[in-house]
C-alpha cells in the first residue's frame, strides 16, 4: 500500500512499511490539505485512519500536515496485495477530489 502511495507521488515519510504502519506527509505534495481534513473526509467514506504530525510539523497537533495509515486489521481480514493497491487508489481519488474543491 505504501509503495502505491509513493508511485502516486505522495511523500511517505517512512519510505515504506515494515510495521504495518506508515505516515504520509502532505506538506510538499498537497500543502493546501491538512491531516484533519483528509481524516474527516475519509471517515465519510468509511475509511478510518488518523491525522498525524509529521517531522518538522508547522501545524498544531489538532490540525496536522499528515495522516497515519495502519493495515493490521485489514491483513487479519484476509486482504491481499491487490486489495491494498485498490484501497490506496481509492484514497487517492478522494484526496484528489478534496484538492479540486
Amino acid at each position: 500500500m505504501a509503495d502505491t502511495f509513493v508511485k502516486l507521488g505522495y511523500d511517505v515519510v517512512t519510505g515504506g512499511t515494515d510495521t504495518h504502519l506508515f505516515l504520509i506527509d502532505f506538506s510538499k505534495t498537497h500543502p493546501e490539505l491538512t491531516g484533519r481534513t483528509v481524516q474527516e473526509e475519509l471517515d465519510k467514506h468509511n475509511i478510518t485512519l488518523n491525522k498525524n504530525c509529521v517531522p518538522n510539523e508547522k501545524r498544531s497537533p489538532y490540525i496536522t500536515s499528515g495522516i497515519r495509515i495502519g493495515t493490521p486489521a485489514m491483513t487479519t481480514r484476509g486482504w491481499k496485495k491487490e486489495d491494498f493497491v485498490k484501497c490506496a487508489n481509492y484514497i487517492d481519488s478522494i484526496i484528489k477530489n478534496l484538492t479540486i474543491k
